[in-house]
């Protein structure tokens, strides 16, 4: 779920404090693109427009409440930031008296406080503050107003941006620009959304730090009299703010002297064509890529023997390529084989059917989902795996007595299961979520019940054929987890 809480105030009652013009229409114009089911896809917004420090206060807190892990949480904030004679960053709101700072605004350390209770791993709090407030523009020289200590805090996946860091004011649109009624920086905040500009690696998706790159880069070239800044605290993963409204779908096509050349009448020329082919066969373009293994394909039934050897032998090595990260799966699961001595042949069925589903799922395909789950996931979901294998080892040499225990084997099944989805969950706790685990421990309970039953009704079923049940479930561990691995 993506929740985002927009207040601005451009309204006060202490005459020390100027009136804004930008703050109420930034909020407004923000929260209802965030809204929108064709950009930000938020699920709930909440604009707070001139509202008072205890209506504001009470609105965090509850903002910030009750969120579960992988909930993404943002705040914003238009406004006066006032700095107290300490250098302390205070957010203005409608009854704000600058006499009275800690009584009547918004102490930073309040908003990083409740962040730090907050239980969600995805926070973004943005601020666009003219920074004046009870003190003479200048006056504290280089002193500035956030830096990156002010919302540190001991919270997990933070971001925060700003329009400025400096004492100096946060630039109204108009002048700069002209023709805007918004802020500089929320106005390329809002552009970069409306406009899928900041879609800059045209994926369909603007992530976090796309929108902070697009905004950064506009405001810098309108002036150089305010520069954005942006602090990351345990963040991993791209944040995905909004969809691109503009995008469309990018249709892949071979350059078009190459397609000629596969082509041509001449044998050089396509023997040319096809060494080109080879070495776009290793783009990281997923689409090309395999648009490239479908053209050598076609090649591989050239007249040539010379062209259709070459064909053939890219695509050898391609595939070499696409199936090494799934050798060390098998791997595994020969371990499994290996340290419970299996040698019948239901086994050994077992374990080529494993492989046949392994490298059917290792087959490349214009699936960009498919893609995610590449070489740099292996190594984590391996190591996962391997505690399986360890306590599963322990079973090999567990004495099953006639009277043997159903529910401290159930256990001690489960806890192999649930171990290894455990530490796949905190390996990838950004794509899966806690059902994984209990998933997991249920498949673990379902199979632990299962060979008791087998070991009490079948004389033959003997525990070492615990490997069997265990193989079953780490290739069905592995197909689920990449297929949600992958669409995550």
């Amino acid at each position: 779920m993506k929740y985002a809480l927009i207040i601005g105030n451009n309204k006060y009652d202490d005459p020390k404090l100027s009136q804004l013009k930008t703050p109420a229409a930034d909020s407004q114009a923000l929260a209802k693109v965030l809204a929108d089911k064709d950009i930000g896809t938020f699920d709930e917004v909440t604009p707070l427009i001139n509202k008072n420090e205890t209506e504001i206060r009470r609105a965090i807190s509850s903002f910030l409440n009750n969120k579960k892990p992988d909930d993404l949480v943002l705040i914003y904030f238009s406004g006066h930031g006032i700095l107290d004679d300490r250098g302390r960053l205070f957010l203005s709101l409608k009854d704000t008296q600058t006499n009275l700072l800690k009584a009547t605004s918004i102490p930073s350390t309040f908003i990083s406080d409740e962040m730090d209770s907050c239980r969600s791993r995805r926070q973004i709090l943005i601020l666009d503050c003219c920074h004046s407030g009870a003190f003479a523009r200048g006056t504290k020289g280089e002193q500035k107003a956030v830096t990156e200590a002010t919302f540190e805090g001991s919270g997990y996946g933070r971001v925060v941006m700003t329009a400025s860091d400096s004492t100096q004011y946060a630039l109204e649109g108009d002048q700069v620009i002209g023709q805007t009624d918004l802020s500089l920086f929320t106005h390329f905040l809002l552009e970069g959304l409306k406009t899928g500009e900041a879609d800059m690696d045209h994926d369909g998706h603007i992530s976090l730090d796309e929108w902070y790159d697009y905004t950064y880069a506009k405001v810098i070239s309108e002036t150089p009299k305010q520069i954005p800044h942006r602090w990351s605290y345990n963040q991993q993963g791209d944040l995905i703010i909004a969809r691109n409204p503009n995008a469309r779908k990018r249709v892949v096509e071979l350059p078009l002297e190459l397609a000629q050349a596969m082509e041509s009448s001449f044998t050089s020329i396509r023997e040319s064509a096809v060494n080109e082919l080879g070495m776009l066969l290793r783009s990281r373009d997923a689409e090309l890529a395999n648009l490239v293994r479908l053209s050598l394909e076609k090649m591989k039934d050239d007249d040539s023997r010379r062209i259709s050897s070459a064909a053939e032998k890219f695509l050898s090595e391609f595939e070499k390529a696409q199936v090494s990260a799934d050798k060390a799966v098998l791997e595994i699961v020969h371990a499994v084989k290996n340290d419970f001595g299996l040698q019948d042949v239901s086994a050994k069925n077992s374990l080529t059917a494993g492989r046949t589903i392994i490298e059917k799922e290792a087959k490349p395909s214009g699936d960009s989902h498919g893609q995610i789950f590449n070489n740099s996931i292996w190594p984590k979901w391996i190591a996962a795996i391997i505690p399986a294998i360890m306590f599963s080892t322990m079973f090999y040499f567990y004495n099953l007595p006639a009277d043997i225990d159903a529910v401290l084997f159930v256990g001690l099944f489960m806890a192999v299961t649930g171990l290894s989805s455990a530490i796949q969950w905190f390996a990838f706790r950004e794509k899966l979520k806690y059902a994984w685990i209990a998933g997991n421990l249920v498949a673990g309970m379902v199979l632990g019940l299962f060979h008791i039953y087998l070991y009490n009704e079948i004389s033959e079923w003997s525990g070492s054929y615990l490997s069997l049940l265990l193989a079953l479930w780490v290739l069905g561990n592995f197909a689920l987890g990449r297929k949600m691995v992958g669409e995550a």
